[in-house]
């Protein structure tokens, strides 16, 4: 199965955070993957460190992000990435 439905992957894994909705079960190869984290915090956490960069597109709401030392403000339609090795929150 090349495809998943984000509603049905939190019917089966319940409330939490973060979901994983393509890897290797779909077809990804190399690395690749796909999810989608749930935030809902005013504040940043300890944020996080790859191995290989990291690409983020904002689905709704508004905030701010952090990419090594640059800050901007994301809202609905912002995309960005995280560099590999670059501390991001």
């Amino acid at each position: 199965m090349y495809y998943v439905n984000l509603d049905d992957i939190i019917k089966e894994k319940g409330p939490c955070r973060s979901y994983q909705l393509l890897g290797e079960k779909q077809g990804c190869v190399n690395g690749c993957k796909c999810g989608v984290t749930i935030y809902d915090e005013t504040e940043y956490g300890k944020g996080g460190v790859h191995e290989d960069q990291e690409g983020f597109i904002v689905l709704s709401g508004h905030g701010m992000a952090k990419v090594q030392d640059e800050e901007f403000p994301i809202k609905e339609g912002t995309c960005f990435i995280a560099p590999t090795g670059c501390h991001h929150v």
